[in-house]
């Protein structure tokens, strides 16, 4: 009786503790190596696997609108970057979908969807449904989007979304939104939820919240944990080395310092990897401006402890910051061996490589990586000069740094020919 007590004790301190910081429940989301078709049923089932492909579909939609709208945040993208029409048919859609990009950039107001959701619902209110009776009403919205990929049905489809029991997928709606209203309304909608999920302590479900989070209100208290790092000890003494260069949301992050998982990996075949206390680390704060401040910090900290030649292992927008110093951001150009790019989000117009300073590039993704769709950074580089190696991997943003996945998928032995050895 006593251990009963004290679990029902544990439990309820739990959900009070959930309930006083707004945050998620603990939730952990599976690898995905195939996509279950969002074009079947199995799609519309109350579950992680299936959540994934609802949550790449609405991403994927947020981002075509935003194309459309011809808007200065989306200017440079094109919709086969950010959608690869070969990933689209693997999760069950056709090419058809990328001309939302090419209709009329019109919006829709909160009260228009609330109505059409109402009509999809039968009448009944959102908060009365049950988890699969929303599920069903999804499945309806993405019939009629499917009848002829309209961008009012996008827009409903995106409304519809921010109802489902999976909070991956409404964050994914939350992401999406704004690009299909510009009601005031929406905001009150999407902001609160970004902030719940960006403390969760799910990887996948944290990083795409926050991103999110980050381009509707940059400012939200719930984005500080996720930036900073650790305080710079005085430089060691120069030498040739290699070195991790993290991304977004991960300064406090434990994977890529010395002693970390994917650092202990790459130090037992990579030569001379950096592994002093003083390791090259920025902000992770998700800004160009951050980015920028990064590039001419890592030409400093390089300056100071490497020789002319540098090897990198960049994740996610840390590949950009090295883009950044190959050009030289207020430093003279930096020169790179082979330069390792894990899950870049591509912006060919804002951040693009000097190939003259890299003896070679290689960039490990997964394949529609939801964190990319959430950043509207296109998947691949689609450049003869960089090495694609895509992973069997669909919709995880981490997995390119994960030391299981490249020992199953070989990478040490498909890379190019490492330089800058000391």
């Amino acid at each position: 009786m006593r251990r009963k007590l004290s679990i029902a004790v544990v439990l309820a301190a739990v959900l009070a503790l959930v309930a006083v910081s707004g945050a998620w429940p603990a939730t952990e989301y599976p690898r995905v190596r195939e996509p279950i078709p969002v074009s079947s049923e199995r799609a519309f089932a109350d579950d992680p696997y299936a959540a994934q492909s609802r949550a790449a579909l609405l991403l994927g939609l947020g981002a075509l609108l935003c194309v459309g709208n011809r808007s200065a945040e989306c200017a440079d993208l094109k919709p086969a970057e950010l959608v690869p029409p070969e990933d689209l048919e693997r999760l069950g859609l056709p090419p058809s979908l990328l001309g939302l990009a090419d209709q009329k950039p019109e919006r829709f107001g909160i009260g228009s969807l609330r109505e059409q959701l109402s009509g999809l619902a039968a009448g009944k209110a959102p908060a009365d449904l049950k988890p699969e009776e929303v599920l069903g009403m999804e499945a309806r919205a993405y019939r009629r989007l499917s009848d002829g990929w309209q961008r009012r049905d996008a827009a409903l489809a995106i409304f519809v979304g921010l109802e489902d029991p999976d909070p991956l997928v409404q964050v994914a709606a939350a992401c999406s939104l704004p690009h299909a209203t510009e009601d005031a309304g929406a905001r009150e909608l999407t902001v609160p939820r970004l902030a719940r999920a960006a403390a969760s302590g799910d990887d996948l479900l944290r990083e795409v919240a926050a991103t999110c989070l980050a381009r509707q209100d940059p400012e939200n208290e719930a984005l500080r944990p996720l930036v900073g790092g650790p305080k710079l000890e005085q430089a060691a003494k120069p030498a040739h080395t290699s070195l991790i260069v993290h991304g977004t949301w991960a300064a406090n992050g434990t994977w890529w310092p010395p002693g970390g998982d994917f650092h202990s990996y790459l130090a037992g075949w990579v030569a001379d990897l950096y592994a002093l206390s003083d390791a090259y680390f920025w902000s992770g704060a998700w800004s160009d401006g951050e980015r920028r401040a990064a590039a001419t910090q890592l030409f400093d900290w390089a300056a100071a402890r490497t020789s002319d030649c540098l090897n990198v292992w960049a994740h996610s927008h840390g590949g950009n910051v090295v883009f950044l110093a190959s050009v030289g951001v207020n430093r003279a150009p930096m020169e790179f061996g082979r330069a390792v790019l894990l899950s870049v989000p591509v912006h060919r117009n804002r951040y693009w490589p000097d190939f003259d300073r890299f003896e070679s590039l290689a960039a490990v993704r997964a394949r529609m990586d939801l964190v990319v769709m959430a950043d509207l950074g296109g998947q691949k580089f689609d450049d003869p000069r960089i090495e694609d190696l895509p992973l069997t991997v669909w919709f995880d943003h981490s997995a390119s740094h994960e030391e299981a996945e490249w020992l199953s998928h070989g990478l040490q032995f498909r890379l190019p020919v490492e330089v800058c050895v000391p």
